[in-house]
């Protein structure tokens, strides 16, 4: 009986003990994986692989950065949604496979099938003509295309891209018709725009750099920091805005204080020095949002979406959402 009763008690003392260790524990015990669903070497890399040292940091515990490529960033969002809900996964969500490509075909997600975590950056579009240009002026540019329907051509690196919409979304708010002229790389672009084949293009501020560019407008309501003396489409009464966004997310179902804690890094991370220097030679600028106001803005940015494609002759079906 003493023996069994010791027995007993020592049992006890092990389940005690376990317990009291289990309670201890505390995310993350191991390394976390970011899915980025875009290729190694691409811009959405680069970035989360800039982010991941802070995040670490805060973490105390390696961030790993996963790319699955393909599909326009569909598989990486796939991953994602089937990831373990644990917080050893998250992901890197952007306007192309969250805003974009939902609306141009179906896809094996929605945006209720993720937990956001943050909002890591934003980077307006501007329209770019070449340094020779004879338009001066955004005003220029829809002056000509105005009196000249379909004359003005404009470049793209393929129907459904940021590149084609922003641009098509532009002369269409305008009334205005120009032709589009889809490549297949922004290097053919940006070379039939200096050679003189195509007149205009819409993308990120770096193509700028390449100093063959003269930007006409930046498409937000301010001006950006990366091109102050660039007008904005608020000051040229311009209705329309249109940017690159991208943020951090979570398989659906995450427990809350885990979120809180992946929330919190990727806010340090936003804002330490080795994201920012990177953000700068991407050309794109850092702009945290917490999770619940990420999630808030990728639902309003995908119902932007849906409203603004079909009026732009692209719909589920046509073939359109590459980033």
């Amino acid at each position: 009986m003493a023996a069994a009763h010791i027995g007993a008690v020592c049992m006890g003392i092990t389940v005690i003990a376990a317990s009291t260790l289990a309670a201890r524990a505390e995310y993350p015990e191991r390394p976390v994986q970011i899915i980025v669903g875009f290729a190694a070497g691409s811009a959405p890399d680069l970035i989360v692989r800039s982010l991941s040292p802070a995040m670490s940091r805060e973490l105390g515990q390696p961030v790993l950065v996963i790319d699955q490529p393909g599909a326009s960033g569909e598989i990486g969002a796939v991953a994602l949604k089937n990831a373990k809900a644990d917080g050893y996964a998250i992901g890197f969500l952007a306007v192309s496979n969250m805003a974009i490509l939902p609306n141009t075909r179906s896809v094996h997600y929605t945006t209720d099938n993720f937990d956001y975590v943050c909002q890591t950056y934003t980077a307006p579009v501007t329209v770019v003509v070449a340094r020779n240009s004879p338009f001066k002026t955004i005003g220029d540019l829809l002056g000509y295309a105005r009196e000249n329907p379909q004359k003005l051509l404009y470049g793209s690196t393929g129907p459904g891209t940021l590149t084609h919409i922003s641009m098509a979304a532009l002369l269409q708010i305008q009334n205005v018709k120009a032709t589009h002229v889809p490549m297949q790389s922004l290097t053919a672009v940006v070379q039939a725009i200096t050679g003189g084949q195509i007149a205009a293009l819409a993308e990120n501020v770096l193509v700028t750099r390449t100093g063959n560019l003269r930007p006409l407008v930046v498409l937000a309501k301010e001006r950006s920091r990366l091109l102050p003396d660039v007008p904005s489409a608020g000051e040229s009464n311009i209705a329309y805005e249109a940017s690159a966004w991208s943020g951090l997310a979570a398989p659906k179902g995450i427990p809350a204080a885990t979120r809180v804690k992946l929330e919190r890094a990727c806010r340090a991370a936003v804002s330490d020095a080795g994201f920012v220097q990177t953000a700068d030679k991407l050309a794109i600028e850092p702009f945290y949002r917490s999770g619940d106001e990420f999630g808030v803005y990728v639902r309003s940015e995908l119902a932007r979406y849906k409203g603004l494609l079909p009026r732009l002759g692209l719909r589920p079906g046509s073939g359109a959402g590459a980033p």
